[in-house]
């Protein structure tokens, strides 16, 4: 009997998701999803609720706040203005081994023999990351909304388009750090040094860095506006729950005016999309396609 069976090859589509699958099911049976769900909820509930609530009297301040804006971007506190802890907690957690477990643990030896290419392998893997971050980050908005809307019941419905804006921008920067964290695991080619250097750098150095152009800012020096920093833009998650009419705020006191630059929407799109995202896959892929095992 002849034989009949259609044998034709997978599509590259196909074999994009048979990658992500996978690379879903390591971050699952790894137990990151469960790990993350649990960190980003007990800093939320800790540091933005919690603390914020025992420290009120102690502090002299206000809580939850007089408006909505006040709770959920009173800077350190607000769950959206201190969100980057979660977004660099989730980074580490699904970028930091993703361009370097094949040759760590040499499980590369089964799948580069494979006819897949090494560009499919990086956007599958950086799309599973992708869809572990966004379940969490729901998850955290979801739970940010139900504090929201207990506490201000009345007008808490005024900012539900500022709301998913905010959540847009929120998946958005979270996707440039995992991008970025993905070229730095493509670079060291070690989970734990990309993890140890993760840490320092985006909780750190962007911060060092990003208050330097600040004070130069606050003497009125605006062309130091620190827009090419992912943690500057981040300012933008919060800002877009009440983004201001004016970028430039301008403040006095004890120590005379001080000026605070608000991110540029279009631009923290942009610079995060081009600079943190595209740029930072094709170098991540690039390596990649050249690195072997040895």
């Amino acid at each position: 009997m002849p034989f009949n069976e259609d044998i034709s090859p997978i599509s590259g589509a196909r074999k994009l998701a048979l990658i992500t699958k996978y690379e879903w099911l390591k971050h699952y049976r790894k137990k990151r999803l469960y790990i993350t769900l649990f960190l980003s909820v007990a800093v939320l509930i800790l540091l933005n609720v919690l603390l914020p609530f025992v420290m009120a009297d102690m502090a002299g301040f206000e809580f939850p706040g007089a408006t909505v804006v006040d709770f959920l971007g009173g800077g350190f506190f607000g769950p959206l203005g201190g969100i980057w802890t979660v977004l660099v907690i989730l980074a580490i957690f699904f970028a930091s081994d993703s361009m370097s477990t094949e040759f760590e643990n040499r499980t590369g030896l089964l799948l580069f023999p494979n006819p897949v290419k090494r560009e499919t392998i990086v956007v599958g893997k950086y799309t599973a990351s992708m869809l572990m971050t966004t379940i969490v980050l729901t998850v955290y908005y979801l739970i940010t909304w139900g504090f929201t809307v207990y506490f201000y019941p009345t007008t808490a419905g005024d900012y539900i388009l500022p709301y998913l804006g905010s959540f847009g921008m929120t998946i958005l920067i979270a996707g440039g750090l995992t991008a970025f964290t993905f070229m730095l695991s493509a670079i060291f080619n070690k989970a734990m040094v990309t993890s140890i250097i993760s840490f320092f750098l985006y909780f750190m150095i962007f911060n060092i860095v990003g208050s330097i152009f600040q004070m130069a800012v606050g003497q009125g020096n605006f062309q130091y506006e620190p827009w090419f920093l992912i943690s500057y833009n981040a300012d933008l998650i919060a800002h877009l729950i009440a983004y201001p009419a004016e970028r430039i705020i301008e403040s006095t006191g004890p120590m005379g005016t001080i000026y605070s630059v608000v991110p540029d929407i279009l631009v923290g799109i942009l610079v995060t999309l081009i600079v943190y995202i595209v740029v930072p896959l094709i170098v991540s892929t690039l390596i990649y396609k050249k690195r072997d095992i040895s």
